[in-house]
């Protein structure tokens, strides 16, 4: 069985941090945030949030 996680604000900050360990134990991360994250992480989906103004 595959594990996955969701995380709110993971493109930065404590978000960042988390969705990052979360990797490193071979969990699949889907990040929900308004900013898209740095670059390709493998095991790590964005799904973009929030309103432009």
């Amino acid at each position: 069985m595959n594990k996955r996680a969701l995380v709110t604000g993971g493109s930065a900050g404590l978000g960042a941090a988390l969705v990052a360990e979360l990797l490193a134990e071979g969990i699949e991360v889907i990040s929900i945030d308004r900013d898209q994250p740095a670059g390709e992480t493998p095991g790590l989906h964005h799904l973009p949030s929030g309103r432009s103004v």
